[in-house]
C-alpha cells in the first residue's frame, strides 16, 4: 500500500526536481527547455537550490505531469554536457516541504530580468515573458 501512496503523490505533484545538470546551465536555458508549458494553465516558476539543482513549480499538476513525461521521453540537449558524463535527472518532488515551496515561490514578485544561474532566487515564468 505504501508504494501506491507514493505513486499517487507523484501523480498529483506540481513540483519537478531537476538535479545533476551542468553548472553552466542558466535560468533562460530551463525556461527554453520548458517553453511549451509557459502559458499552459498558469505556467511555472523556477526555484534554484544550488548550481546543479532546482525545483520547477507549476501552477497546475496536470501540466507538471505532462512536462515531466515529455522531458523523460525527449530530454532537452541542455540537460547534458559534452564535457561531462553527467546527465540531468528529473523527477516529481513531493517532499514534506512541498506546500511551503509552492507558497514561497508564489509569493515572490514576477520578474522579467534574465537572471543567470548564480542568482538563486525564484524566477517567475509563464506570464508572457519572452
Amino acid at each position: 500500500m505504501a508504494a501506491s501512496l507514493s505513486q499517487l503523490s507523484a501523480c498529483v505533484t506540481r513540483i519537478l526536481a531537476l538535479t545533476g545538470f551542468p553548472k553552466e546551465l542558466k535560468t533562460r536555458d530551463i525556461q527554453a527547455a520548458f517553453s511549451e508549458w509557459e502559458n499552459a494553465s498558469g505556467g511555472f516558476k523556477i526555484k534554484w537550490i544550488d548550481d546543479t539543482s532546482l525545483l520547477i513549480v507549476f501552477a497546475d499538476a496536470t501540466v507538471a505531469k505532462r512536462a515531466y513525461l515529455h522531458t523523460l521521453a525527449f530530454p532537452p540537449p541542455v540537460f547534458s554536457s559534452p564535457t561531462s558524463p553527467l546527465t540531468a535527472i528529473i523527477k516529481p518532488y513531493d517532499g514534506p516541504d512541498a506546500q511551503a515551496v509552492i507558497q514561497n515561490v508564489n509569493a515572490r514578485q514576477h520578474t522579467t530580468t534574465g537572471r543567470g544561474h548564480n542568482v538563486r532566487n525564484s524566477v517567475s515564468h509563464g506570464r508572457g515573458v519572452s
